[in-house]
């Protein structure tokens, strides 16, 4: 079932001096599969009556600004897909000038404004800013899961790896019972962010791939499976691959990575339609991968949800993992492409140092995350076998705190994949 919100905007300049304003409609659409498309209606009628002079902003009238600078970054994403660096920075200078005054706003109108400023900033390469921005977003709304998720991508953005798994602590905790599925694959990659993610992976047509040789471009790993998807997911996958890799601003590797198994779906089935519909991006494929490629990269990112869009920076990071059909996925990648990765590499600070819960498991802490995962996929068998959705609830709580509780264990590994079984 589809759901369409339309909402009048103020389609305005950046600054106070806009002289012409229009009223138009902005279209945000749910799909059927979890996405969101953003689009432009038709402008509204003009009134019967003469228009009567729009009323410009005075100095002190920092709501107004907010509005019109969030509906100028709302009709560039609805027009582009993706904000620009330069209306990113324009929108900055306009949101933290001296007519500005946040503290003076309402609550929802400082939502709005440290939203755009974290997103503004971070288009612009100022992750301190970003993070700053996301952490007064963060406080004001605290059962805000978009707060938290904006927190979690600028710290990422930062290289600051203790505030990151610190926001997804935040993130999973019982305020968020509703986005811990979001929280469970982010704990791995917030640890990652220091870092840059070795792999080599066979894709279908015998192409060998090592992400160390694609330093120097955006890439961008797309996890998914076609098992539950019905007809045609496997085309949607593919197409989704090809808006990816569009060279609007650059170019971006993109590399699929299928994670059905051979028990879910005829495999060669798969690899026929991936040959036939892929072009040139290449494709791993779970069900027929003799070395395992797609397991070693589903445990490196943590995968529990599919789906999933990883993107790496040009010096080879992790800067963003999420839903690869909203339009934060493009934003992340418009901002990869914008940064220089020697002055990156240079300017990034050392890797603070690991919290308790990311250090080297011990012997302990292995057994006791195997046991907890045992318990976790028996309770969830049980609901299956009987389908009660008690069962199947409490064995998935106790699963996604292995993960979320136990990272780098052989635990957590499985109940990582016995999360991906469950939902099928």
């Amino acid at each position: 079932m589809r759901k369409t919100m339309t909402a009048l905007i103020l389609l305005a300049g950046l600054t106070v001096s806009t002289a012409a304003a229009q009223t138009i409609h902005l279209r945000i659409t749910q799909r059927e599969d979890g996405g969101e498309t953003v689009s432009l209606g038709q402008p509204s009628p003009p009134a019967a009556a003469p228009a009567q002079p729009q009323p410009q902003p005075g100095p002190a009238d920092g709501r107004a600004i907010v509005v019109q600078t969030a509906a100028a970054v709302a009709g560039e994403i609805a027009h582009r897909g993706v904000l620009s660096p330069d209306v990113a920075r324009r929108a900055m200078e306009s949101l933290t000038g001296d007519g500005i005054a946040p503290h003076r706003l309402d609550e929802a109108s400082q939502v709005l404004f440290y939203r755009t400023v974290a997103y503004a900033a971070a288009l612009a390469g100022d992750a301190g800013l970003a993070a700053r921005a996301a952490e007064q977003w963060a406080r004001l709304r605290v059962a805000d899961p978009s707060a938290l998720r904006a927190r979690i991508m600028a710290s990422m953005l930062n290289r600051d790896r203790a505030a990151a798994v610190g926001a997804v602590a935040r993130l999973a905790s019982p305020a968020h019972k509703a986005w811990e599925a979001w929280a469970r694959y982010m704990t791995p990659l917030a640890a990652l962010t220091a870092e840059r993610p070795e792999l080599r992976l066979t894709a279908a047509d015998g192409r060998s791939v090592r992400l160390a040789d694609l330093r120097g471009q955006v890439v961008v790993l797309y996890f998914w499976t076609a098992a539950s998807g019905g007809d045609g997911a496997v085309d949607e996958a593919l197409a989704a691959q090809r808006r990816l890799a569009e060279p609007t601003g650059g170019p971006v590797a993109v590399l699929g990575i299928n994670l059905d198994e051979k028990a879910d779906r005829d495999a060669r089935g798969v690899v026929a339609a991936v040959r036939g519909g892929a072009g040139d991006l290449p494709q791993v494929i779970r069900g027929t991968s003799p070395d395992g490629s797609a397991e070693r990269a589903m445990d490196l990112f943590g995968i529990t949800a599919v789906p999933t869009g990883v993107v790496l920076a040009m010096d080879g990071s992790v800067i963003f993992a999420g839903d690869p059909r909203t339009w934060e996925i493009h934003t992340a990648i418009d901002y990869a492409r914008s940064v220089d990765p020697q002055r990156v590499q240079a300017a990034a600070p050392a890797p603070p140092q690991a919290p308790e819960a990311l250090a080297e498991p011990t012997a302990a802490r292995e057994r006791e995350a195997l046991q907890l995962r045992d318990q976790g996929w028996d309770l969830v068998r049980l609901g299956l076998k009987t389908g009660s959705a008690a069962y199947k609830r409490q064995g998935r709580d106790i699963l996604e705190r292995v993960v979320r509780d136990y990272p780098g264990t052989e635990g957590a590994r499985k109940a990582q994949r016995d999360l991906i079984e469950a939902d099928r």
